[in-house]
């Protein structure tokens, strides 16, 4: 199981979320009490968390194992999440990174891929700065 930390319901207190659709709220003195539940679609396998629509607030990615997708779920600010249409990225995506990859300070998603046990290709997908919106004419492959 895959989780990150941030600042979800932007209290100033770190929060973590899982891939398998938990969230939990830091209260600042290292402990964490349940928060909402969010969708995480099926076979959760790693989570990233970036502001990938640009409108201030953190967002997720979970790669799903057994698949070939990731979801996109949009934060709030307050700790909720909207769920995207699945991104089909290549099978069995098993690591991700968002970060700006082509310098037009919009946050970009990066998938590495895998297929019985082997490497697969790493493909981005550039988001718009509405939120990772799949793949297609945007998405770049590597290796």
């Amino acid at each position: 199981m895959s989780l990150v930390a941030g600042d979800f319901n932007e209290d100033g207190k770190l929060d973590l979320a899982t891939c398998a659709a938990s969230l939990l709220l830091g209260n600042g003195a290292g402990s964490f009490t349940a928060g909402p539940d969010f969708p995480p679609g099926i076979y959760p396998r790693v989570v990233a968390t970036g502001g990938l629509d640009g409108d201030g607030h953190l967002d997720l990615a979970i790669a799903k194992d057994g698949t070939d997708g990731v979801t996109v779920l949009l934060g709030d600010g307050q700790g909720g999440f909207a769920a995207r249409p699945m991104a089909v990225v290549g099978k069995y995506p098993f690591a991700l990174v968002i970060a700006d990859l082509n310098g037009d300070a919009i946050p970009d998603l990066l998938v590495s891929t895998t297929f019985n046990g082997a490497s697969g290709p790493m493909g981005s997908i550039c988001s718009s700065g509405s939120g990772v919106a799949g793949s297609g004419p945007r998405s770049r492959y590597f290796g």
